[in-house]
Parts: structure tokens; C-alpha cells; sequence
């Protein structure tokens, strides 16, 4: 085999051998890995309207990401530890650091993203109709 020919079979056999890695690199980023906890309900009344507010801790595993959903009421998250990625659809990322905060798009197809090597950790707020889901998942066509 000659030198130019062995060269690109070369080329050819590392592009596919990235290109599984990427693939599997990809599939640990998938994989969903978040955990959440309730830690304070309440009731209270906005003009003549109930509705409860609630708080989570949510936490990331590294190389994770949560899954595609929609929110159907507002939802504030401030990152305590980490570093996260909220992806939207129809917008740029928005990369939030520990002592950031950011309000999540209403009724957008989203996810939040660790991208990082480190545990991400958020408290997030939530006001809604009382017992509303806290999230719905993304619609499938």
C-alpha cells in the first residue's frame, strides 16, 4: 500500500473513531441524571386568586442533561454551585454560574444542561395554580 494511500485510510479510521466517540459522549450527556426536592409548599392569595408557591433543590450530575419540557407557569432558578446551560428553543443558550439566577421561558420547549465536569446545584421558585405540574414534557408530533 502506498505512503498517500495508507495516510488517508489512516484519516478515515480516526474520523469514525471520533465520530463514536462523539456519539457516545453525546448519549452521557442524555442520559437525565437531575434530582429534585420539595422543600417548602405554600398557599397564598394574588388579588382574588389562589395560588402556591413552591421552592426545589435541584441538583445535576455532571455531563448531564434534564429532559426537553415546558413550563406552564413562571419559574426562577438560582445556580448555588456549577455551572448550567438553559436551552431554549427558538433563543441563544444562556450560561448561568453559581451566584446567577435566571427566569425560565414560559411555555417554551426547554432543557437545562450541565456541560461541566462538577455537580451543578439550584434552588428554584415556582408560583402556579395550586397542585399544577411543575413542569410538562415536551409534546411529541
Amino acid at each position: 500500500m502506498h505512503c498517500p494511500t495508507r495516510i488517508a485510510l489512516v484519516a478515515v479510521v480516526f474520523a469514525l473513531a471520533m465520530a463514536a466517540l462523539a456519539q457516545d459522549k453525546l448519549k452521557e450527556l442524555d442520559k437525565g441524571s437531575s434530582t429534585r426536592e420539595q422543600v417548602l409548599t405554600e398557599q397564598l392569595t394574588i388579588g382574588n386568586e389562589l395560588r402556591e408557591a413552591r421552592v426545589n433543590v435541584v441538583t445535576f450530575e455532571p455531563k448531564t442533561a434534564g429532559a426537553w419540557h415546558v413550563h406552564p407557569a413562571p419559574v426562577y432558578v438560582y445556580v448555588l454551585q456549577g455551572t448550567l446551560t438553559f436551552e431554549s428553543e427558538g433563543k441563544e443558550p444562556r450560561v448561568v454560574q453559581a451566584g446567577q439566577a435566571t427566569a425560565e421561558d414560559l411555555n417554551t420547549r426547554m432543557r437545562v444542561v450541565n456541560y461541566g465536569n462538577e455537580m451543578a446545584k439550584t434552588v428554584v421558585f415556582q408560583i402556579s395554580e395550586p397542585n399544577a405540574s411543575f413542569r410538562q414534557k415536551e409534546k411529541k408530533n
